[in-house]
């Protein structure tokens, strides 16, 4: 007798339990979605096709102070960026806005290694 083996992934499919062979999408951060918003924001802005913050705070329905927090992201260091988006950690973007407005990356660079030490590593939230 000949056994095949085949991994199944449990699923919810409504409101029942599914079993499907291939695995489920990898989770992306929430982080990663904030940084391509932001990018995209930028990119708009750099071609013209927004005049200002309020023009994009009019398009996306956001207020200007929230285009400007999410603009300030666009400023991190690129190797902070590409951790948090290909990471696993659960950075608050609070902490990174603020890290965002230091004078040099290598500040940035600092301080994004200070939060990450205080990461429990069990939830994958910033420890209090």
């Amino acid at each position: 007798m000949n056994v095949i083996e085949i991994p199944l992934y449990r699923s919810r499919m409504r409101n029942r339990i599914a079993f499907r062979s291939d695995p489920p999408p990898a989770v992306v951060p929430r982080i990663a979605h904030v940084l391509a918003l932001a990018h995209a924001m930028r990119a708009v802005l750099e071609r013209g096709e927004a005049k200002s913050h309020g023009d994009l705070a009019l398009a996306t329905g956001f207020t200007r102070a929230r285009i400007t927090q999410l603009l300030d992201l666009t400023l991190l260091a690129p190797d902070i960026q590409e951790q948090l988006v290909f990471g696993n950690a659960d950075v608050p973007v609070r902490a990174l806005r603020r890290m965002a407005i230091m004078s040099s990356w290598q500040e940035q660079r600092s301080a994004f290694a200070r939060l990450l030490i205080t990461i429990d590593r069990g939830s994958g939230r910033v420890a209090k």
